[in-house]
């Protein structure tokens, strides 16, 4: 079932271990808001999908309001996997999203600063144009960017609302 953004309606709040962005709380919990009898795992699973982006949206706002707009997005790791989520994150975002071909991003990225400081490379760039690959890049769609800023301002008016409840049912 192929779902458009905002998941007809369905929010959640993916504090599942307290909340870090916009504002940190310990007490912050889970939250669907706007479940009706229509909704499915499907839109659960989507809206749980959206939450993800909305939270790395919340770090990208930040980066905005401090140094400037991403050109665009560089990702790797587990969290690139699923096709549906990338895209996401491009049309919420309204940036480019280029993956890695490799997932290890970590360890590479060691080796390369490592090799770079024995002297192997001029510099850490160089190992990177001789190394890194490049895989898909996912472009914003703008057709879903109005409906990501709604869902995404429904968010963040959800989190004020729920933060007496987070402190009241604390347990």
């Amino acid at each position: 079932m192929a779902l458009a953004p905002g998941s007809d309606g369905l929010l959640f709040l993916p504090f599942l271990q307290g909340q870090i962005t916009p504002k940190a709380n310990s007490d912050a919990r889970g939250v669907f808001s706007g479940l009706r009898m229509n909704h499915g795992v499907a839109h659960m699973t989507h809206a749980v999908y959206e939450a993800n982006v909305f939270t790395i949206r919340d770090c990208i706002e930040v980066i905005n309001r401090t140094v400037g707009r991403p050109e665009s997005i560089i990702a790797t790791g587990g969290g690139t996997r699923s096709v549906l989520c990338n895209q996401m994150k491009a049309d919420c975002l309204d940036i480019p999203l280029q993956m890695m071909a490799s997932e290890n991003a970590t360890g590479f990225g060691a080796a390369m600063i490592a090799g770079a400081a024995e002297g192997l490379f001029k510099t850490p760039e160089d190992a990177i144009d001789r190394y890194v690959e490049r895989g898909k890049k996912y472009m914003p769609n703008p057709r879903n960017k109005q409906t990501y800023d709604e869902a995404y301002k429904v968010y963040l008016n959800c989190q004020v609302v729920c933060q007496d409840l987070f402190k009241k049912y604390h347990s």
